[in-house]
């Protein structure tokens, strides 16, 4: 199993990159299948902590809890650290 900062990495690559809520069911699913192994609760809870304490997401509602990434997170990728456009 990988180690928590390399799913935080997984995980922010399959929450939708327009700033969408994701809920938490299918989020723990896509990261398992992306790991090739189950999650288990408190990890997946962990890495979500991870990621709330670094301001990479944000929590949202809905049934069993959602998830998106925060709308400074996708600024900063759109743009360089100089504030000028990055192509994609």
């Amino acid at each position: 199993m990988p180690n928590l900062q390399v799913l935080a990495d997984r995980l922010m690559h399959i929450l939708p990159a327009d700033g969408s809520q994701m809920p938490n069911d299918e989020a723990r699913t896509l990261l398992g299948r992306a790991v090739e192994a189950p999650i288990e609760n408190e990890i997946y809870f962990s890495v979500i902590a991870l990621l709330e304490r670094n301001g990479e997401i944000l929590r949202g509602r809905g049934r069993g809890g959602a998830y998106a990434e925060c709308k400074h997170r996708r600024r900063r990728q759109r743009l360089g650290s100089d504030g000028s456009r990055r192509a994609n």
